[in-house]
């Protein structure tokens, strides 16, 4: 009813603006003063002019758009309805009227230049309407949320301080450094740029800061250990923004914020996939991820998921990392076909009846101990999962026939294209 109702009142002004734009045009073309001949033809101009608009409108899909959130797109279908509709007022004039009766062209272009900026005015009036209550609503809501300190003032930095200031979040977000000058004393979102990186511990101070996010993804790995470096001697908390390779075809939410991570800070840029060529041989597949609770095997799980998998197969040992990747491709794939398996590598027979009743075709083995210095301490663990758990799933990825088996570890990965048989 209420989507009805808003839709009936956009109608009711889109019928005013239309008027107004022709009588303007009119208004304009004659200096103010409308020949009685087409004073006598008004009603004729109204009844066509509003038909054939309101028709195109219409037929164009105006009314099936949420106008508060408009843009380019919306704005582009506005122009073809209007100039749609003007050719159609056009030939319809032509045809009905006399000569000396028509509408003159210039009526025409200039009827159809006011009814783009009416039109359109109004779409974005409403666009800037529901900003500006989001901003305001926002605002009231992070009275009471942490103060965090941004670091970087680029596109993601803007993204993440529009959604804190928007949604009800329990961010509230005081001030933004950036290395780059030019940006000095300028304000994103209404949040100042205060200051360069290397400030962040006066910062922090200044602005009574309670958390510090990084969101500069395009970061190299160097100089995200050097900023983070320089974070942690706030001792406040530090997160960042994923990779650009983990932000291939998603844009920057909230949701991705997350603690920084040792593979953060590694000390090599990460590989650059060729997402077609991949796409190629996951389509389809019954695709198996181990280790698949884990930083490296859940993002393996979020990236396979966008690629149409027959079914995907989330295996780990850990039920409560499995849980939380399964609910979250449950979210952003409901159609996703996938089976979350509690199982440890090291268990062969468990391992084999995996194999056996689900016959993955494609096999991404991330299912490891990865942090060294640590395993180190405890090198028969480490051989037992890192060795063995591997020999158990190679091996019998060989057995029941798998087309393709991916190794994955921090160091290093290893791609075989079909098994010996």
């Amino acid at each position: 009813m209420k989507l009805n109702r808003e839709r009936t009142v956009l109608m009711f002004f889109d019928i005013l603006l239309i008027n107004l734009a022709l009588w303007l045009s009119f208004t304009v073309r004659f200096e103010g003063n409308i020949p009685f001949s087409y004073r006598n033809n008004w009603l004729y101009f109204v009844v066509l002019v509003n038909s054939l608009r309101m028709g195109c409108f219409y037929l164009f899909g105006l009314y099936n758009s949420l106008w508060g959130y408009s843009s380019l797109p919306e704005m582009i279908q506005i122009i073809k309805a209007v100039t749609t509709s003007s050719l159609l007022i056009l030939l319809a004039d032509r045809v009905i009227l006399t000569p000396n009766q028509t509408i003159p062209l210039s009526i025409h272009f200039i009827s159809l230049v006011i009814n783009i900026l009416f039109i359109g005015g109004l779409r974005f009036a409403i666009r800037i309407r529901r900003e500006w209550l989001d901003a305001l609503h926002g605002r009231k809501k992070q009275e009471h949320g942490k103060r965090v300190l941004i670091i970087g003032a680029g596109q993601a930095g803007a993204l993440i301080i529009r959604e804190m200031q928007q949604k009800p979040t329990p961010y509230q977000p005081v001030a933004v450094l950036d290395d780059n000058f030019n940006k000095l004393n300028q304000l994103l979102h209404g949040v100042p740029v205060v200051g360069n990186v290397e400030q962040i511990p006066q910062a922090a101070k200044e602005y009574d800061i309670e958390e510090i996010l990084v969101a500069i993804p395009s970061a190299s790995k160097e100089r995200l250990r050097e900023i983070v470096a320089i974070a942690k001697e706030t001792r406040l908390p530090v997160r960042i923004l994923p990779g650009l390779l983990a932000m291939t075809s998603e844009k920057v939410t909230l949701d991705q914020i997350r603690e920084v991570r040792i593979e953060d800070l590694l000390g090599r840029e990460p590989v650059k996939l060729h997402l077609e060529e991949i796409a190629g041989y996951l389509k389809g597949e019954r695709i198996l991820i181990t280790g698949a609770g884990g930083s490296i095997g859940s993002e393996l799980c979020r990236q396979v998921a966008r690629f149409g998998p027959e079914i995907l197969l989330l295996l780990g040992r850990g039920e409560n990392s499995i849980y939380e990747i399964n609910q979250e491709l449950s979210e952003k794939y409901p159609f996703l076909h996938k089976t979350p398996l509690i199982v440890d590598v090291r268990d062969r027979a468990g391992l084999e009846q995996i194999f056996r009743e689900h016959r993955p075709t494609v096999v991404f083995h991330a299912a490891a101990h990865k942090h060294v210095p640590l395993m180190e301490s405890v090198p028969d663990e480490a051989v037992k999962n890192n060795v063995f758990g591997t020999k158990n799933v190679a091996e019998l990825a060989d057995q029941y026939g798998v087309k393709r088996f991916v190794m994955i570890s921090t160091d290093k990965w290893v791609q075989l294209n079909g098994w010996p048989r």
